[in-house]
C-alpha cells in the first residue's frame, strides 16, 4: 500500500496544473481559494496538479502512469545491478553494462538495429536492440574449452565509477592517504578504460 501511494504522489507531480490562492488576511488566518484575494490579504498564488481526461467523458489512465512508473523502478533496479533488460535504452544500458566488447549495427526495414556483445565473469550476454531500446538478451556461460585466459578486466560501468567516487568523498577516507591513492588510481584506470 506504501508503494501504491508514493506512486500516487508521484503521478500527481506529472500532471498538468490548476491555479489556487493562499490567502493571509490580517488577523493571520489563511485560507485557500480559486479565485484571486481580497485586497489587502497577503497573497499566494499556487500551482496544484489536476489530471484532466484526454477526451470528456473518459477517466484518465492511472493503470497505465503506474506501470510505466513500475517499469522505470525496475530499470533503475537493473542499472544499479549493472544488468541488462527488456524496454531500456541505450544510455540506461551503457550505465548498466559499460562498453560492450563488440557491436554490430544495420537497418531491417525502417529500424536500426544493434547487436552488442558483453563479456562478464566466463559469461557472455548478447543484447539486441532496435531503433536504441533493448528488446532481447541473452545470458549464456562461456564453454571450459572456450574460456579465454583471464584477460584485462573490462571496462568499469558507469555505477561502478560513480562508486568510486563516493569512496573517495567519504569522510572516513579522506585522511587515508593510502587508501585515497588507491581509489585515485582506479577511478583514473576506470575512466581511461571508458
Amino acid at each position: 500500500m506504501r508503494h501504491v501511494l508514493a506512486l500516487l504522489s508521484l503521478l500527481a507531480l506529472s500532471l498538468p496544473a490548476a491555479a489556487q490562492y493562499r490567502c493571509r488576511a490580517a488577523d493571520g488566518s489563511i485560507s485557500f481559494q480559486q479565485q484571486p484575494c481580497p485586497e489587502g490579504a497577503g497573497q499566494q498564488k499556487l500551482e496544484l496538479r489536476i489530471d484532466a481526461p484526454a477526451t470528456p467523458g473518459t477517466a484518465p489512465d492511472y493503470k497505465g502512469q503506474l506501470s510505466e512508473l513500475e517499469r522505470q523502478r525496475k530499470i533503475r533496479e537493473a542499472v544499479a545491478a549493472g544488468r541488462p533488460m527488456v524496454s531500456m535504452t541505450r544510455t540506461e544500458l551503457d550505465a548498466a553494462m559499460g562498453a560492450p566488447v563488440r557491436s554490430s549495427s544495420g537497418q531491417v526495414g525502417p529500424d536500426l538495429t544493434e547487436q552488442l556483445l558483453y563479456q562478464r565473469a566466463g559469461r557472455s550476454i548478447y543484447v539486441s536492440l532496435s531503433n536504441g531500446v533493448v528488446v532481447a538478451f541473452d545470458d549464456v556461460e562461456a564453454a571450459p574449452s572456450a574460456r579465454p585466459a583471464p584477460a584485462a578486466r573490462p571496462c568499469a560501468s558507469a555505477r561502478e565509477i560513480r562508486d568510486i567516487e563516493i569512496e573517495i568523498s567519504k569522510l572516513a577516507n579522506r585522511d587515508n592517504k593510502p587508501l585515497q591513492l588507491e581509489l585515485n588510481k582506479r577511478l583514473l584506470d576506470a575512466k581511461a578504460c571508458r
